[in-house]
């Protein structure tokens, strides 16, 4: 296994045909995951080479208590599927949009002597 990989682009198979039982992310699900995975910065054990990212087992179990399988296993080793993470990551960035916007109309209002 490298440590490094180097392209231009990577993509996913996301193809409809291909998935089942596929079910929306509610933006509060998502930002309870995100508010609580831990990122932290380290040097891999056999190289020293420094990484930033998330512990497997951290977020292996945080996935658990919330019912979504966020991390796999693979040659007895945990991994995790970053990429994967961007769906949660849209749907905090989609509820943060949505309460700047009702911060804006309040300060709107507030404005406007309305409140």
């Amino acid at each position: 296994i490298a440590e490094t990989l180097n392209c231009r682009r990577a993509y996913q198979l996301s193809d409809a045909r291909k998935k089942a039982m596929v079910q929306d992310i509610s933006q509060e699900a998502a930002a309870e995951v995100i508010s609580k995975m831990y990122p932290v910065c380290y040097k891999w054990g056999n190289s020293g080479r420094e990484a930033v990212g998330f512990v497997a087992q951290d977020v292996r179990e945080l996935g658990e208590r919330l019912g979504m399988r966020l991390a796999g296993q693979e040659g007895g080793f945990l991994s995790l599927p970053y990429g994967s993470y961007d769906a949660l990551y849209a749907a905090g960035i989609q509820a943060n949009q949505q309460r700047i916007e009702r911060l804006k109309q309040e300060v709107r209002g507030l404005q406007n002597g309305k409140l």
